[in-house]
């Protein structure tokens, strides 16, 4: 079926509506493939943007929603929990350098327990809310010889490794349990 906007849909029809496994080109650039429910994108299925941008997971009312996982253009890429399209619930996000960051998302943005282990094996392991570094953290050295506290992003005074571990257990069963409202 083609329609007038040049969009182009193959697949099962059920009463006039889309259903059941089916690939619609857009005619922007953009292709979806996977399952159909009621006219919609609804299921498993792989949605590519023109830029090369790509999304695989679930999908509920054309909305990416639930798992999934998010291949971005630079080469980063997202594995956890989407909502209404938006990174939610616990993620990973795989940066292009090699570092790699741990947490709660909320609306696209960090919010709650955080680990990021930096490229350069410095770790991070720290408390965000709406995407910014609140405090209560702290940061080890590639080495994990030494320990300092952070405070809203910055590093402060450095602590014994006894300090640091007991903080950083506490973030690390915060982030496993899900002990941070989602």
């Amino acid at each position: 079926m083609r329609w007038l906007n040049g969009d182009v849909f193959a697949g099962l029809w059920v009463r006039g509506l889309r259903e059941g496994l089916g690939t619609c080109h857009f005619g922007k650039g953009a292709v979806y493939v996977g399952e159909w429910k009621c006219d919609k994108m609804n299921g498993q299925g792989m949605y590519q943007w023109p830029d090369g941008q790509k999304y695989i997971g679930d999908f509920v009312e054309n909305f990416m929603e639930g798992s999934g996982k998010c291949e971005y253009e630079n080469g980063s890429e997202y594995i956890g929990g989407f909502k209404c399209n938006k990174r939610h619930g616990r993620g990973r996000f795989q940066c292009k350098n090699g570092s790699e960051i741990i947490g709660i998302y909320r609306d696209d943005c960090l919010d709650g327990p955080v680990i990021i282990r930096h490229a350069s094996g410095v770790v991070d392991v720290d408390y965000w809310e709406n995407g910014t570094p609140v405090g209560g953290g702290v940061r080890w050295t590639a080495d994990k010889k030494y320990v300092c506290e952070l405070n809203k992003g910055k590093l402060g005074e450095q602590m014994t490794l006894c300090q640091g571990k007991i903080i950083t257990e506490k973030i690390k069963t915060a982030l496993k349990g899900g002990l941070h409202d989602i």
